[in-house]
């Protein structure tokens, strides 16, 4: 009887993944893409350069479609270590986008320069992009991020940074920052965002073009001290039906050209004003119009008010004001404010004097 045959099975084809998803689709890989390759097998970052750098080089060029693949998780050849991506000066060629992606592992690219950013309905752990130069903006409505977005440090964009929609655990950070758009829309547009800490715009932070945060819902402060937002004849924060559950620091040389907005804004500690600066001429310079908050309004030693004030049936917990901060205001209205109790520095904050002042 003959012996039957038996067939070898032919070994199985490796496993086809969409382009962009395996090592392999990246040949020809620069000095500084291996670099990152062999940082986010170890957990380090790759510093390619200190500083954001001004100009393409050989040395210093990643491919927007890399930073993606190993953002992703890599493959079996390109493995992440569980600190992410972390890159330092890189320049970054073509629009990195996110879009409906997961991505495992917290992301940072400090110092870098890039093209634009797209993250429409990504799922992030964290985005750290301190120091670095976005300068088609970022398009990232509906992201949602486990801990923090830190915009910062001299970050700038020259377009529109929009996160609408958005839901941060942790906090948004954009201290020393510079968001430059004046296109006739927002520079930085948070409307309904939500997040879990702090909202902050501090430490030097600048703006030209509105800061928008209309419907949004703050777990802690919103921190605008001594920044400088302008947009001259228009709004430069508008707050508009914000929930906040900690305070806004309007304070300690905040200026706005343009007006501000906490008009039917539900405030749950205080808001506070002192030196801050607040000009519109040919307009609404400040408005708390149906605004609640429960804690204290502080209106004193302001630097300068030019421009009308407007705080109609606002009701606020208590009133610390004095009059000469009320006294360059082109026009004061108070129709229906109220206010527990009131304190004051001087003799002018009589409430007589604010009444008079009422048109």
């Amino acid at each position: 009887m003959a012996a039957e045959t038996v067939q070898t099975p032919e070994p199985s084809a490796a496993p086809v993944t969409a382009y962009g998803r395996a090592l392999g689709d990246f040949p020809d890989r620069s000095a500084a893409e291996n670099e990152l390759l062999q940082c986010c097998r170890l957990g380090t970052t790759a510093k390619i350069a200190g500083d954001c750098p001004e100009e393409s080089t050989e040395g210093n060029q990643l491919r927007a479609s890399f930073i993606r693949f190993l953002a992703l998780g890599g493959d079996r050849d390109a493995p992440v270590h569980e600190h992410g991506v972390q890159l330092e000066g890189g320049w970054v060629n073509d629009t990195l986008d996110l879009g409906d992606s997961d991505l495992p592992r917290p992301l940072g690219l400090r110092r870098c320069r890039l093209e634009a950013i797209v993250a429409i309905r990504a799922n992030v752990r964290s985005l750290d992009l301190r120091g670095s130069f976005v300068e088609g903006g970022i398009y990232a409505p509906w992201l949602k991020c486990e801990g923090e977005v830190n915009l910062g440090e001299n970050f700038s964009a020259t377009a529109m940074v929009l996160l609408g929609g958005a839901s941060i655990t942790g906090n948004l950070q954009a201290n020393g920052g510079r968001f430059d758009y004046v296109e006739g829309d927002a520079a930085l547009l948070l409307d309904g965002i939500k997040v879990g800490g702090d909202v902050l715009f501090r430490d030097g932070f600048q703006s030209n073009g509105e800061i928008r945060l209309i419907g949004a819902n703050i777990g802690g402060d919103l921190g605008c001290s001594g920044a400088l937002m302008e947009n001259p004849g228009a709004d430069a924060l508008s707050c508009h039906g914000a929930v906040i559950s900690g305070g806004v620091f309007l304070n300690e040389g905040f200026t706005a050209n343009g007006a501000v907005h906490l008009t039917g804004s539900n405030i749950r500690g205080s808001v506070e004003c002192e030196t801050g600066s607040f000009c519109n001429p040919d307009g609404i310079a400040f408005s708390m119009d149906r605004a609640e908050v429960s804690g204290s309004l502080f209106f004193r030693r302001v630097n300068l008010v030019q421009g009308e004030v407007h705080l109609t049936n606002a009701r606020v917990g208590i009133l610390c004001d004095d009059g000469s901060s009320w006294s360059t205001s082109s026009e004061l209205i108070l129709d229906g404010l109220t206010y527990r109790a009131g304190t004051s520095v001087s003799a002018s904050s009589d409430p007589n004097d604010r009444v008079a002042r009422d048109r």
